[in-house]
């Protein structure tokens, strides 16, 4: 198979059947590698299209090929940044190896520069329909992807760090989503790190964004059990100090009423995500608001009427 692809020039006239050819009739690693050891310019019109082809045909192969094309597909991803970019892209629009894409992120932002870049590919992938290929409902995939996903959230973090205050009322709203989706659909762990970039980020949205805060807020209850009851009231105040006290008006409305599906309901509208939302997390948080004093939220006015 490795002559035939070294020396049949011809084969590459029609490359997409090739390829098709290829992963019926042997399912090697090697034998996909050669085929494309076999491209002459990497990143020309003719990887793009190996590399469609491959995703392609991904997608209707049972497990035994899928293997050696994931393992081809991040092969290529090594060979260049720009190849990597190519891939994650493909990756992308036939949603295909969630996993990979996660992973090869993580990868490139160990400079926290890239952090902004990663931000807006990801804030074009968290839309709807996207807990179908990512997450598929449920918690028993995502946590294969944590290691990347923990490593995203961090430089991402980072990177806001660093940001003066005009850039961070600019960004914000995006990596306000991003955090929230990352956690989301990823079921990745709540730590104390998210609830310090919460407060940085409620101070530093507008009025037309905060509402992204509360949301954050709410994915970070219902996706955080070990976090305190004081930290849990604490992460509430800041938000209820903040631009976003109206939201916070809403929500405890919403609790105050046993609301609670349409609280659930009120993350995946204002995030415009569809992951699945924990909502009986919202019990413990209804039980300790009403436990708390009314004194604890000095910014929300409903609340002060409603406990």
């Amino acid at each position: 198979m490795d002559e035939i692809f070294n020396h049949c020039s011809l084969l590459w006239e029609r490359f997409d059947e090739s390829v098709r050819g290829l992963v019926f009739i042997d399912c090697s690693q090697s034998s996909l590698e050669s085929a494309l050891r076999c491209v002459p310019q990497p990143g020309s019109e003719l990887q793009k299209t190996a590399l469609h082809t491959l995703l392609e045909t991904y997608s209707v192969l049972p497990d035994l090929y899928k293997v050696a094309i994931k393992g081809m597909i991040e092969s290529v991803s090594t060979h260049s940044e720009h190849d990597a970019k190519l891939v994650v892209s493909g990756l992308h629009r036939h949603q295909a190896l969630p996993g990979v894409i996660f992973r090869m992120l993580a990868a490139s932002i160990d400079l926290d520069a890239r952090a902004a870049d990663a931000v807006r590919f990801l804030d074009d992938l968290f839309r709807p329909g996207a807990a179908q290929w990512i997450g598929r409902h449920g918690s028993g995939v995502q946590p294969k992807y944590a290691s990347a996903g923990n490593e995203i959230r961090q430089a991402i973090y980072r990177r806001f760090s660093q940001m003066d205050s005009h850039q961070r009322q600019q960004h914000a709203p995006a990596f306000v989503r991003v955090v929230s989706g990352l956690i989301g659909y990823l079921r990745l762990d709540v730590h104390n790190t998210d609830h310090v970039f919460l407060s940085d980020a409620a101070a530093a949205v507008d009025s037309r964004t905060s509402t992204l805060c509360a949301a954050l807020m709410l994915v970070l209850v219902g996706f955080g059990p070990d976090i305190s009851e004081k930290d849990t009231l604490d992460m509430l105040k800041h938000v209820a100090d903040s631009r976003a006290a109206g939201s916070v008006d809403c929500i405890l409305a919403f609790l105050k009423t046993d609301h609670l599906r349409e609280i659930g309901g009120l993350v995946g509208t204002t995030l415009n995500m569809d992951f699945a939302f924990p909502h009986e997390r919202l019990f413990y948080l209804k039980d300790i608001v009403a436990q708390s004093s009314i004194l604890f939220f000095t910014g929300a006015s409903l609340a002060r009427r409603l406990l």
